[in-house]
């Protein structure tokens, strides 16, 4: 009997090339395990950046708002309490834009709400010193104003009616230094007012029964021309020294080179830094040189001491006026000239006279010039 046998199937054998193969599979699982992992740690890792990220902006905003938007600025009225400046109120980033001036570009922080606030807090301290120097300009030019009031009731060998257009021109100066319109209005003294109203202010003036008090509201510019015409009278009545003259113009040359020295210095302080820790000597001794050159001319007449007395106030205020102490000198120069009416017989000789006239010019220019920056040296002694 025959034995029936069964036919097993054959054990698969692992070959070595099998066992390769299992084990980039495994090895590729493991790396879209990791990959997989990965991102999902840089997803959770980005979502919990984000929420930190947006907790900070708005913790750091709140702390904007409470520490920059509202600044504490003190008014200069005694009793007043302080002010609080905010971005709400009228300092938004359209209202007061750094762009106009209010704050540096190197001051800017990017944000609009706190670049406003200080915007606001800079211009409320940049009109607190506005309304500082306002009250102190007041103050001198009453202190002025009473100097000069006993200065003409003293002048000896002056008429009832020049005495009386003194006062005038002192009182027009001072409400020129107190007006309004003052502290805004670049090129004082050179801008011309209305001439209706300035000859109907010129002859109240000249009017025995006038009152130069009714001039209070008159513009700036009828008060500057009013006070340019009377003084420019008076000066050209009054002056004593003659400029055309070869005996005084070693004199005159004296002060036009003690002015300019002056000017000299005063520019290199502003140029180097090691300077202007020593301007006040320096400056000094420029004001000596200055009263020195003037000490050997005749003093000057009383219309003309009133006139540089108040240019050397209104030169305080050069930065907002753009007027220096030569341009305001430029102004009166011309009045101390007495033009000649000789006439010209040929075109050389009308070309001598002007250039003749030119340098007569320059040195009153010059000589006021020298009397303003005594006055403004000798001011405070008043």
């Amino acid at each position: 009997m025959a034995l029936n046998t069964v036919n097993h199937p054959p054990k698969p054998q692992l070959s070595a090339h099998n066992a390769k193969e299992t084990n980039q599979t495994e090895n590729k699982a493991s790396s879209h395990f990791k990959t997989s992992l990965r991102k999902v740690t840089q997803s959770f890792t980005s979502f919990f950046s984000l929420l930190f990220s947006c907790q900070s902006k708005h913790v750091s905003k709140k702390k904007t708002v409470s520490d920059e938007a509202f600044v504490m600025i003190s008014l200069p009225n005694k009793g007043a309490s302080s002010r609080t400046v905010s971005f709400a109120d009228e300092t938004s980033a359209k209202n007061l834009s750094p762009q106009d001036g209010i704050i540096p570009k190197a001051g800017l922080t990017g944000n609009p709400r706190v670049d406003a606030a200080r915007a606001a807090a800079l211009n409320a301290v940049a009109q607190h010193k506005a309304q500082r120097a306002e009250k102190t300009r007041k103050n001198e030019t009453d202190k002025l104003q009473q100097s000069n009031e006993l200065l003409i009731n003293n002048y000896d060998r002056l008429s009832d009616i020049d005495r009386e257009k003194n006062h005038a021109i002192n009182l027009l100066g001072c409400k020129i230094l107190k007006h309004n319109e003052y502290a805004t209005s670049e090129g004082i003294l050179r801008t011309e007012g209305s001439k209706n109203a300035v000859s109907e202010l010129v002859n109240m003036i000249n009017d025995p029964n006038g009152h130069l008090t009714l001039a209070v509201n008159c513009s700036l510019q009828t008060l500057t021309s009013a006070f340019k015409k009377i003084a420019g009278e008076l000066l050209r009545k009054t002056n004593n020294i003659d400029f055309k003259s070869d005996i005084s113009f070693d004199d005159l040359q004296a002060c036009a080179d003690a002015v300019k020295n002056k000017e000299d210095v005063a520019q290199q302080i502003k140029n180097i830094e090691q300077l202007k820790n020593k301007a006040p000597s320096i400056l000094k001794n420029c004001d000596k040189r200055i009263h020195s050159a003037l000490s050997r001319l005749a003093p000057p007449p009383l219309t003309l001491q009133l006139v540089t007395r108040f240019c050397a106030l209104i030169s305080n205020d050069e930065a907002s006026h753009k007027m220096s102490i030569r341009n305001l000198a430029m102004i009166f120069a011309p009045h101390l000239i007495n033009t000649s009416s000789t006439p010209q017989h040929n075109s050389q000789d009308s070309l001598a006279e002007l250039r003749k006239e030119a340098e007569v010019t320059k040195l009153a220019e010059n000589y006021i010039a020298a009397l303003i920056h005594q006055e403004k040296s000798l001011f405070h002694r008043l």
